[in-house]
Parts: C-alpha cells; sequence; structure tokens
C-alpha cells in the first residue's frame, strides 16, 4: 500500500477538471422531479386495470362493474377471472375514435381479468383533421438487463432483480427453478412515493423474507430499502431515502444481515454528497447513518456493493479516492474506527475496485476495472490492508472490466467479466486463491443463442454456477445462465422475454398497395426483435405479418422501409442473418412465404449493417449498405428478387463518399444516392445501374449555410431533386435542399431552426405532391419532440402543420417520410403515444382552391386574389391556385389597378373538397393608386392615427381589409379611411387594404405596422427572496416540492415614466401541468425614463411570482423548464424559462458544483456523459482540446462552429 499523503498528484486535477470547468462556465441557476403513489393489491387474486385517455380530445371512461370512472386516467384491482366492460363516452365537441392496447376496436370493450390490463381510450375534437390511428404498445411482461446484481437461492427456486422491463420499464423481482422452470414475477417497480424503481443490486435471503434496494422512487425519487415474501406477497417499503439533506441517496448495491440488522451504503447523499454508510432494522426501524464519506479529507467515495463481514469489522469498497483510484475500507458495526486500509494509487494503478469484497481463510479478495495497466484484475490483501497482491490481470483474450465481485468455492475464486473474450462479449474465469491456474471457463458471444455483457456475480449451488447477462439471449434483454464449475455443460436457462406481443418504434417509411398499408417497426413482436405488420389507411384490420426472430435464417432490427411490388415486401434489417450483421428479405403481403435473399458480412469485404431499404425494377433491387464493402465505409449493391444475383454496383468511397444510410432513388437509368460522412460532411452521388458513372453531384458542408449529414433518401419532382440533412445550417439542426440530376443549381431552400416554430433535425426524405414538399423533424417543433411540415418546391411558404407533444397522448421524434394516400397524410413517429411505441397518424392534407381570371375572354395575368394563403397572382395563362387547410373560412378578393371583378369577390365557409373552377371575369376601368406607400410605426399604450388618400378613379372611395390583420386595438373606418387605435399588443403586423370606388374600380397596397413595445425585459432573478420562498431551500434552482421566488427586471426606453403592473400564466411545454406559477398581479409602480426596474427598485406593493413544482412520475425530457408568460399591463409579453434541476443523477444537490454543472446543461453547453439514468461523471477526465470546445460553446452558443484555422500556432 502507498502512503498516503496529504498532497494530490496532478492527476488528481485532471480528475476533477469536469467539475471545476462547470463552474467556470456557468452563467444562470435551473431546477426538479417526484412520484405518484402505487395502490396495494386487494388480495392476490386481483390484477391492476389501468386506462387513460392520453387526449387530445375529452370524454370519460367508465366500467362496469363500478371501480373506474375518469377523464385522464385511473387504475383499480379486479377479481381473477372476473369480466370488466370498459365504455367511453366523449365530451360535446369531442368524438371517440377507438381502443387501444389491451382493447381494440371502437365499440365498448370487455376484457377477462387473466393479468394485469392496460386500456388506452383515444378521444380527438371533433373535426380535427389530425387523428392517431395507431398507438403502437410493445408493452413489457418480463424483467429486462439485469444490471450489478446476482442470483440468491433457497434451495428449491432462484431469486432476482433486472433494471428494466415490467408493466413501468422500472424492473423486477423475479423467481424460477434452477432448470428455469416455474418462472413468475414477484414484483414489477411502478416508482412512485411507495414503491421503488431501478434496482441496481441483488437480494438479500432471509428465511422466506427478501430484502433489497432500489436507486431511485420513494417519498423523495432517491431510492428504498424494501421486503417482500419469496412468494411475492408482503411488499414493504421500510425506508426512503433523500429524507434530509445529509441523508443517503441513490444506493447501488445489496444488503447484509449482520448482527439482526440490515446494513447498506448508498452511492449518493450523506453531509457530503459522496455516498454513506447505513444500518436499519428489519422491520424498517432504527434508521441510522453510521458513515458520511468524504472525499475532501482523504476518503473514498461514491460506494457500491454489499458490505462484508470479518473480525468483527465491516468492510467496503469505494471506486473513488481523493488522492487515487479507489479504497477499502473497514469500520465497526456501530460505525466507529473508520479507516481506509488500502488505497488504489495512480502509479501501482490495479484499477478501479468494483462491487464487493470476499473474505475467506483471513483474506479479503475482489477485482478491480478501468484506469489499470491491463483491463482489470484480480486482487487479495490481509484484513488490515497489509499483503496486497495482483492474483492475475485481466486483459482482452482473458476477459476484461469486471464490475461484480467473485465467490469461492472448492479453493478457487471464480468470476465474469463484462468484455473481452474469444467473442468480445465477457467471459467466465476461474483462478486459484493464490492466482495459479487461470482458465477462461466460458466467453459470451453476441447472438441470440448467448448473452453477453454480464456485470454481476455467479452463484455456487451444487456444483453448477449460475449467473446473469445485462443483454443477449433471443430477446436480446439478457439472460440466466448456468454451467459447471470445469466450464461444461453451459445452458441459457433463461432468456428475458422483449416487449409484445405488438411492435413499434418505426423508423423507416410506410408503403400502400390499394387501401393497405405497410411499414416496419424497429422494436416488439413475438421475439422483440420487430415486426413488419400492415394496416388498413383508416387504421382498421391492424395485423403482425412477421415476427423477426435473428439467427441465422431470419433477420432482426429493422430500421428502414419497404418496397412492394406484385403483392411481395422487400426489406432489410440491420442485424440477424449468418453473419448477423443484417439482411435483405422478402415477404407476401398476407405476411406468407418468407425469405432471408441474403445475410451481410458472410463474405470478406462484402457489406453490413444496411440503414437503407431498397429499390425494385424488373426482378431486381438495389440497395445501400453503410458499412463493409472494399474499403470499410459501405456499399452500393444489386441482387435479383429471388436471391440470385448478388454483387457490388459501387463503391462510394471512390468519390470521397462514406456510410451511404438513405435508401436509393432510381430514375432513367441512373441510382441517386447520399453519403452520411466523407469528403466534407457527406455527399450526393449518382451511378448507372450497371456501376458506371459514378459521380458526386454535391459535398455538402462548404458554406456556414449548407447542410451536414444527409441520413434520408433524395425525392424527385420534375428535373429536380430534393433532400434533406440532419445537421448543418446557420443553426446547425438541418437544412432542406434542392439540385438538378446532374448536380448544377445546388441550392438551400430552408434552413431549420428549432424554435417553437420550426422544426429540426430532419432524418427521413420528402414526399413531392402538387408543388409542395412534406417531411418530418425528429426535433423542433413547439414541444421539441419534431414535426410535421410543408414547404413549396421553391422553399417558399414554409408551414409546420403539426408539433408532436410525445408521449402519452401524441407520438414524438419522427424519422420516415409521410406517405399520401387519397386526401390523407399518413405518417409514423418512432416514440411517444400510450405505450411509448410511437404512433400511425393521419392528417388531411391541405386543400386546393383555384380558378381562373379572363377579360372579354382573354386570360388576365398578375391580378392579385388577397385572401388566399400566400396572395397568389394569375400566371400568364390567367390561372391561379392556393393551398388551404382542411375546414378553411375565408373571403377571396382579386385585384388589379384598372379592372373591375365580377363577382368582386368569393366567399368560402368550412371547405372540405378541393374547389377548382373559382372564376372570376373582369372589364377594364380607372386606374387607382393607394397612398401613403409606407405607414408608421406605432408604441403600445400610444395613440396611433393615419389618414389614407386614393388617387384616381371617382369619389366617394371605400375601404376594406384585403388579407391580415390590423394590431390589437387598431381599426380601419371603411368609409374616411382612417386607421386609428392604440395598439394593446407588439410585433409585426402585415396586411392589405383595398379602395374601391364608385365604379367598381379597385386596387390595394400592402403595408406593415411595427408596434413595439417601450419596456424591454432585461432579466429574472430565481430563489433570491427568502421572505417569499415558503419551501425552498435556497440553492437557486427549481426542484421537485420546492415553490421559489421569480422577480422579472423591465427596462424604460422611452422618455416619459411609465406604471407598469403584469400577470402571469403558465406557457406551453413538455409537462407544464406539472408546475405552476401564481397568477397574482405584480405591481412595479412608476418607472422612470431610461431605468430598469426589478423587486429591489420597483415602488410597488409586489415584486415576484411564486413558481412551484408538484410531484411528477417521470421526468419528461432530460431538459426540462418550466416557463411562464408575463403580460405587462401596457400588453408587452414575455416568456421567461425557470430551470429545473435534478438533471445527472450522479450530481446530488449537495455536490459543491451543483448549480454550475445544472446551468451549463440547460445553456446546452453540456450533454452529460450518457447513461440511464443520465449522469454528468463530475470526476472524469477533461483534455484541453475539450476544454476549448465547451468554452467557445459557452461563449458563442451549443450550434456555434469556428472557422477555419488559418495557420498553425500550436505544434501538439
Amino acid at each position: 500500500m502507498r502512503a498516503l499523503t496529504a498532497h494530490a498528484p496532478n492527476r488528481r486535477e485532471a480528475v476533477a477538471a469536469n467539475v471545476w470547468l462547470a463552474a467556470l462556465l456557468a452563467l444562470a441557476v435551473p431546477t426538479a422531479a417526484l412520484e405518484l403513489p402505487h395502490p396495494t393489491p386487494l388480495s392476490p387474486a386481483a390484477y391492476l386495470v389501468t386506462v387513460t385517455n392520453p387526449g387530445p380530445g375529452v370524454g370519460t371512461i367508465a366500467s362496469d362493474p363500478a371501480g373506474l370512472s375518469c377523464d385522464t386516467s385511473c387504475s383499480g384491482w379486479f377479481p381473477a377471472g372476473s369480466a370488466l366492460t370498459l365504455n367511453a363516452t366523449a365530451a360535446a365537441g369531442n368524438e371517440f375514435m377507438r381502443w387501444f392496447g389491451d382493447c381494440e376496436g371502437t365499440a365498448p370493450c370487455t376484457l377477462t381479468i387473466d393479468g394485469p390490463k392496460t386500456a388506452v381510450g383515444y378521444f380527438k375534437p371533433a373535426g380535427d383533421p389530425y387523428t392517431i390511428l395507431r398507438h403502437f404498445m410493445p408493452g413489457a411482461h418480463d424483467g429486462a438487463g439485469p444490471y450489478y446484481t446476482h442470483l440468491v437461492s433457497d434451495g428449491t427456486f432462484l431469486y432476482g432483480m433486472t433494471l428494466y422491463g415490467g408493466r413501468s420499464d422500472y424492473g423486477v423481482v423475479f423467481r424460477m427453478r434452477p432448470d428455469g422452470t416455474d418462472r413468475e414475477l414477484l414484483h414489477e417497480f411502478v416508482g412512485g412515493v411507495d414503491d421503488g424503481r431501478s434496482p441496481y443490486g441483488s437480494l438479500t435471503l432471509v428465511g422466506s423474507v427478501l430484502y433489497g434496494m432500489t436507486a431511485y422512487g420513494g417519498e423523495n425519487d432517491a431510492g428504498v430499502v424494501f421486503r417482500l415474501q419469496t412468494d411475492g406477497t408482503g411488499f414493504a417499503v421500510l425506508r426512503s431515502f433523500g429524507g434530509s439533506s445529509d441523508d443517503g441517496r441513490t444506493p447501488h448495491g445489496s444488503l447484509i444481515v449482520y448482527e439482526g440488522d440490515l446494513y447498506g451504503m448508498t452511492r449518493f447523499g450523506g453531509s457530503f454528497g459522496v455516498g454513506t454508510v447505513f444500518r436499519l432494522g428489519t422491520d424498517g426501524s432504527g434508521y441510522q447513518i453510521l458513515r458520511s464519506f468524504d472525499w475532501y479529507s482523504g476518503d473514498g467515495y461514491y460506494p457500491t456493493g454489499a458490505l462484508t463481514p470479518l473480525g468483527g469489522y465491516l468492510y467496503g469498497t469505494a471506486p473513488y479516492y481523493a488522492f487515487g483510484t479507489g479504497a477499502v475500507f473497514r469500520l465497526r458495526p456501530d460505525g466507529t474506527e473508520y479507516q481506509v486500509v488500502y488505497a488504489f494509487d495512480f502509479e501501482d494503478n490495479p484499477g478501479r475496485p468494483c462491487d464487493s469484497l470476499i473474505a475467506d481463510g483471513g483474506f479479503l479478495y475482489g477485482m478491480t476495472n478501468h484506469f489499470s495497466q491491463a483491463s482489470g484484475s484480480v486482487f487479495r490483501l490481509a484484513a488490515d490492508g497489509t499483503d496486497f497482491q495482483v492474483l492475475v490481470w485481466l486483459h482482452s483474450d482473458s476477459g476484461s472490466e469486471p464490475y461484480g465481485s467473485l465467490i469461492v468455492k472448492d479453493g478457487a475464486l471464480f468470476g465474469v467479466t463484462s468484455a473481452g473474450g474469444t467473442y468480445s462479449a465477457g467471459t467466465v474465469f476461474r483462478v486459484g486463491t493464490d492466482g495459479t491456474g487461470f482458465s477462461v471457463l466460458h466467453a459470451f458471444r453476441e447472438n441470440p443463442e448467448d448473452g453477453r455483457d454480464a456485470y454481476g456475480s455467479l452463484l455456487a449451488l451444487g456444483d453448477q454456477l449460475y449467473g446473469l447477462t445485462h443483454s443477449g439471449g433471443s430477446g436480446l434483454r439478457g439472460t440466466v445462465f448456468r454451467l459447471g464449475q470445469d466450464g461444461t455443460s453451459y445452458q441459457i436457462v433463461h432468456s428475458f422475454s422483449p416487449p409484445g406481443p405488438d411492435c413499434g418504434q418505426s423508423h423507416g417509411e410506410l408503403v400502400a398497395q390499394g387501401q393497405s398499408v405497410f411499414g416496419s417497426a424497429y422494436q416488439g413482436g413475438s421475439a422483440g426483435l420487430g415486426a413488419v405488420f400492415r394496416v388498413n389507411a383508416d387504421g382498421t384490420d391492424y395485423q403482425i405479418l412477421h415476427s423477426f426472430a435473428g439467427g441465422a435464417e431470419d433477420g432482426a432490427r429493422p430500421y428502414a422501409g419497404l418496397a412492394v411490388g406484385d403483392g411481395v415486401l422487400y426489406g432489410t434489417t440491420l442485424q440477424g442473418g449468418s453473419a448477423d450483421q443484417g439482411t435483405v428479405f422478402r415477404v407476401n403481403t398476407d405476411g406468407s412465404s418468407f425469405q432471408v435473399l441474403h445475410s451481410f458480412g458472410t463474405f470478406a469485404k462484402d457489406g453490413r449493417r444496411p440503414f437503407g431499404s431498397v429499390v425494385h425494377s424488373d426482378g431486381v433491387l438495389y440497395g445501400v449498405a453503410a458499412e463493409g464493402g472494399p474499403h470499410d465505409f459501405g456499399m452500393l449493391y444489386r441482387i435479383n428478387t429471388d436471391g440470385s444475383g448478388y454483387q457490388l454496383v459501387a463503391d462510394p468511397y471512390q468519390g470521397g463518399g462514406e456510410m451511404p444510410k438513405g435508401t436509393l432513388l432510381l430514375h432513367n437509368g441512373w441510382l441517386y444516392g447520399t453519403t452520411v460522412d466523407g469528403a466534407w460532411y457527406g455527399s450526393v452521388f449518382r451511378v448507372r445501374t450497371d456501376g458506371s458513372g459514378y459521380t458526386v453531384l454535391h459535398y455538402f458542408g462548404s458554406s456556414a449555410q449548407d447542410g451536414r449529414y444527409p441520413y434520408g433518401s433524395l425525392t424527385m419532382a420534375g428535373e429536380t431533386l430534393f433532400g434533406t440533412t440532419f445537421s448543418g445550417g446557420s443553426r446547425s439542426r438541418g437544412s432542406l435542399f434542392s439540385l438538378r440530376p446532374d448536380g448544377s443549381e445546388y441550392k438551400v431552400l430552408h434552413e431549420f431552426l428549432g424554435a417553437p416554430g420550426d422544426g429540426a433535425n430532419p432524418h427521413g426524405s420528402l414526399l413531392a405532391r402538387e408543388g409542395a414538399l412534406y417531411g418530418q423533424s425528429v426535433f423542433g417543433g413547439a414541444f421539441g419532440y419534431g414535426c410535421l411540415f410543408r414547404i413549396n418546391q421553391d422553399g417558399s411558404a414554409y408551414k409546420v402543420l403539426h408539433s408532436f407533444p410525445s408521449a402519452p397522448r401524441d407520438g414524438g421524434g419522427p424519422y420516415a417520410t409521410p406517405l399520401l394516400v387519397g386526401d390523407l397524410l399518413l405518417g409514423l413517429t418512432a416514440e411517444g403515444g400510450a405505450g411509448n411505441g410511437g404512433t400511425l397518424y393521419t392528417l388531411r392534407k391541405d386543400l386546393t382552391i383555384a380558378g381562373t381570371i379572363t377579360t372579354g375572354g382573354l386570360p388576365l395575368p398578375a391580378v392579385t386574389l388577397l385572401g388566399l394563403p400566400g396572395e397568389p397572382r394569375t400566371d400568364a395563362n390567367g390561372h391561379y391556385f392556393a393551398r388551404v387547410p382542411q375546414r378553411w373560412t375565408g373571403q377571396v378578393i382579386p385585384v388589379l389597378s384598372g379592372y373591375s371583378f365580377s363577382p368582386a369577390s368569393r366567399s368560402f365557409s368550412d371547405v372540405q373538397a378541393d374547389r377548382l373552377d373559382e372564376d372570376f371575369e373582369s372589364s377594364t376601368c380607372a386606374s387607382l393608386s393607394l397612398l401613403p406607400e409606407e405607414l408608421p410605426s406605432g408604441w403600445l399604450g400610444d395613440g396611433y392615427n393615419v389618414q389614407l388618400a386614393v388617387t384616381g378613379g371617382s369619389s366617394p372611395f371605400t375601404f376594406a381589409l384585403g388579407s391580415g390583420t390590423l394590431p390589437a386595438g387598431i381599426v380601419l373606418d371603411g368609409e374616411t379611411g382612417v386607421i386609428s387605435g392604440t395598439p394593446v399588443s407588439a410585433g409585426g403586423f402585415t396586411f392589405a387594404i383595398v379602395a374601391s370606388d364608385t365604379a367598381g374600380c379597385s386596387t390595394f397596397r400592402t403595408n406593415t405596422i411595427a408596434v413595439s413595445s417601450h419596456l424591454s425585459p432585461v432579466s429574472l432573478r430565481v430563489d433570491e427572496f427568502p421572505g417569499g420562498s415558503m419551501n425552498s431551500d435556497l440553492n437557486g434552482v427549481l426542484e421537485k416540492g420546492e415553490s421559489v421566488t421569480v422577480s422579472p427586471s423591465w427596462h424604460n426606453g422611452s422618455g416619459v415614466p411609465r406604471v407598469i403592473a403584469s400577470t402571469a400564466s403558465n406557457a406551453a411545454g413538455p409537462a407544464e401541468g406539472e408546475y405552476g406559477v401564481s397568477a397574482s398581479t405584480v405591481s412595479y409602480g412608476t418607472i422612470p425614463p431610461g431605468t430598469t426596474v426589478d423587486a429591489a427598485t420597483a415602488t410597488g406593493d409586489a415584486f415576484f411570482y411564486f413558481v412551484r413544482l408538484s410531484p411528477f412520475s417521470t421526468r419528461p425530457a432530460p431538459h426540462w423548464d418550466a416557463r411562464f408568460t408575463e403580460t405587462l399591463s401596457d400588453g408587452t409579453t414575455k416568456t421567461w424559462t425557470v430551470h429545473i434541476g435534478d438533471s445527472f443523477a450522479d450530481v446530488p444537490r449537495s455536490h459543491w458544483a451543483y448549480r454550475f454543472i445544472e446551468t451549463i446543461f440547460h445553456n446546452e453547453v453540456t450533454a452529460g456523459c450518457g447513461g440511464e439514468p443520465l449522469g454528468y461523471c463530475p470526476e472524469a477526465t477533461l483534455t484541453r482540446a475539450e476544454a476549448a470546445v465547451l468554452l467557445l460553446m459557452a461563449k458563442h452558443g451549443s450550434g456555434y462552429v469556428p472557422p477555419p484555422a488559418t495557420g498553425l500556432v500550436f505544434g501538439d
């Protein structure tokens, strides 16, 4: 053991750099989360029935017999074997559409209560053109992803926990016999006040009682200690962590029973926020913190695993240490005599100790991972910390990165690793307690017949070893396995089953044949590896045609859409096939005759990982593989529809392209496509179907406005190609572009902004119809979960048609291109919906109003049609057309100076079909001119008066609003032509005014009145007024259960004093119902000219609002803000943002850099280090190169890309 010194080496400075940089970059302050109670079952012979109405319509769902009645969501327990009928009744102005989940169709739903049931009733406002045809409900009926855990046994059953799975996907407790039979779920975690969620440790068995912990859930969402009987009854939460500022939080380990009490550790919390050791009675009484880890004074911290009794002490490990890479510590059961007995340092560096120690023969044995000379180690040391010895170094060939503990059996140590081994998927190993005789008993491999990623430990039962893997197995969600102590007789006892039987998470395009619509889903199906489905265009007759099973004879995980021809569907999968690198497949439209046409990766330089689908022509399929090929940067291939003739068509690397992902476009013997990378930031190319003539048409990223990374496919309309990029553009949110088939006339038609009025990061291709383009973006829109948009093919008239608010009332994250069937746009979302598997929706497309204007029988060009969207003009043939939304109402006025029209206008009401013959006749008359050419600006609260005048024609004249709107508070006098009033809302208001004379001659002018406020918003102060922050901890962050004060400040830019009051209301955003702002009036009093006022300087009698955050069950998004709109008495509005904290699981509120880290996260300077739940990794090292990037992002914004370097400055 190295001597412990008070001085930390420079390496420690690097370890903490991530935290120090957060403090350096921070600019402001943020906010948090809670849960709802879980009902207790009436008896073991009852099952929970849950009904929901995700909206957007209003209605009531009631049960017969009684027990359920609600308009949003409710649940109740009903006797097993009973029948339950659910009735849906729409409120006035709404309509009930259909059932989803365990109910289907439109009629009252009768359920047989043979297990937990979930029914979703979908209501919508009557006449709404947007309709959800299907909520995909993959569901979860098994555990999934066991993590940092091992099995326990009473000799009859094996007991264990999983991190995921169950009806809420928060993990389960299960049991089964050692041969895998009689498996059942004993408990499904649902979170909330009365339950835990996300168990990271193992169970402890005492007699017929199981004890365990979860990392989250409970009264403070900081984890719980629980118990339940081995038959699944008697579940009870014994302790909810996080009840005080110095309490433990988020346990990542297991309990032990010692001298009649429970002992355990928490990873976070305590007096210093870095973990605790605690004691608790088995009945939940006598809770006591024995040790709060203190990283400031040379202590270990963030402990994991379980404690180990030896010689009257309890031993444990901490994977972090103030002056090294971890520590072994001990303390007495009463908390006294705490001591770090061994510190892992940076120089000898055997790695970070993981999980628990085991005691045998007076020695302690354990394992390390990360930061070591190899990829982990097995070590031992004496109980007093001396005689430390690395018994074996773990390398990639022997297995690497262990995360669990060892077991000892018959003089040997046994363990598992999460990586390394023959197939790089982990191993089971044994080694003697003296370090000799190391051998790999089993190497996991990544395929459905085996598990992988073993993050836990083993159980010895008889002569067999039992263990768990986090992933792999037939469902790719983990396994229970067993093998002999000599490595023989390896067997998967149980593969955790995937969600099912429905499918979900569709990324690819839909295809149609008649009124049948076909698609593929990445998840779900009977094996959980995806499916092909069909559904009628009205949402009826949904069925899964094929569930992918993986393996050599089937595909898995379809990512792209389908191609259809002659009653056959063709497509690709990312996984499966004989090399598990993806497939090309075919299946009949009735689901019969499924066939794998090609398995990728089966020979040298074959393609791998086909993200794109295939295009079908004359018995040949053409497609792309994103990886593999001659240079391993992807390839284009062709294959006959019977599976013969597979061959390379082109290697995009010959043009500098890498990773073709979008489906190809076939036009006039040419294949057109895109590469995601290469050259600069991707390319557009074309090549003949025989492989000749490969040409790059465009390299992306040549300018700041150009797009980057085209993930989607190309679309052709006329002789123009259209496409999108996922990134790039001036805001780095993607672009929409066009170019000619020869590569000329490249244009960026639209740069996505990501603001509420625009989409962000489109992933799919476009639909071209009637001069317009329709597409979807994965992000952006009003709620941040993507949108459906339309834009004219010349780049004009961009419009968001629908913003997706995501789960549960709508879908979110749409990837694919919408499909047009009749006048319906059909689309898919990859997430959201009541089952969080995405949705199938329909939106009636915009309608066309068109006609011809003639004069004396001849066409009249250049006539403006006021009142129609875009104010179209007639062309050289006198034709005009415009698109209007479903159920449009308005008046259309033709105007051209020197002409009168018959009729003078046309009125439309509740348009529900195209109107193509709305013609006008015209005759010549006097020319008129309307003055002034420009209108002056206005100010909120100040009077406005302008006189219009007409030259030419015969007076008197009349005036009318032809299109647009005047500012609120301003009116037009139709007889005098005076525009007057007092503006009450700020902004730019564009409108057209028509002037007519007595002979029916008319003219118009389009003007804009810009209305500004003398008052401008400055800043928002949060949590700075203790007298008003009733239950706030005054850390400047809004967190669960708190009510904080917020004080806006305003500047008076006018030359006169302003007397101002204001009110506030919630602004729309994710889960806005979980927070609220007080509606009382704030009185700022008089603001002198040229000064700024806030709570400290206001002369009024109310200076701030309250913003409260109530308990909630699920954090709706990592970036989650409370938003409220303040409206001043002069009409000025401002939407303020209050950040919600508790964003990272590994940055507790007690962490010294909590506010700084929250600030840079919510300012999009960092996205954390990933994981579920999201982590920041505050102790991770940060290079100076990474620091440069983060500093520039903090200064210029998250989308900032610096200009190219002009010369070499630094030699390295």
